[in-house]
């Protein structure tokens, strides 16, 4: 479509016979969307819309939970390194691997949209109530059980809860 626009601004040019006596300037608006990765979007979407990671990468394309968090990892990186760029930034990331704290955050990621997909389920509120949920100071959920008095590490002592096998890539 804008190849097409450029075509006809040409064809307008010599027609006219120079540039300068063309009367008014074409402006071409490409419609945009972009994609935060903050659940909402810039244009397009409604508010109350959910738009989130599994929106912009498709899970189902990676052969482990691993590749798709390298790649999570990577695309976030990206993104980091683009903006740090666009505010004229030095300080970009350009390391071949990813560090341990951005592998965590990629997967931390994919975990709160398994978990955002559960809270919209209809009996959300009484799987709180049974389990003794919680969010962590991540916003991951987690199981309140009986190993609170054990010497286990927080996470072993709390497990993030995801959806049951059926209803979820990841618990397969």
């Amino acid at each position: 479509m804008l190849w097409s626009q450029e075509l006809e601004v040409d064809r307008v040019k010599a027609s006219c016979g120079n540039e300068n006596s063309l009367v008014g300037r074409v402006d071409v608006e490409v419609p945009t969307e972009v994609v935060n990765f903050s659940n909402t979007t810039e244009k397009g979407t409604p508010n109350n819309s959910r738009c989130s990671i599994s929106a912009v990468i498709d899970c189902t394309r990676y052969s482990s939970l691993k590749k798709l968090v390298l790649v999570t990892g990577y695309v976030i990186r990206f993104i980091k390194n683009v903006r740090k760029r666009v505010k004229k930034q030095d300080d970009l990331v350009c390391e071949d691997v990813l560090t341990v704290s951005e592998y965590n955050a990629a997967s931390h990621m994919w975990i709160k949209d398994e978990q955002l997909l559960m809270k919209e389920q209809d009996n959300y509120a009484n799987l709180c109530a049974s389990l003794r949920l919680f969010e962590d100071k991540d916003e991951l959920l987690r199981l309140k059980g009986r190993f609170a008095n054990t010497s286990l590490k927080h996470e072993e002592q709390h497990p993030v809860i995801l959806r049951s096998k059926n209803d979820s890539y990841f618990t397969r």
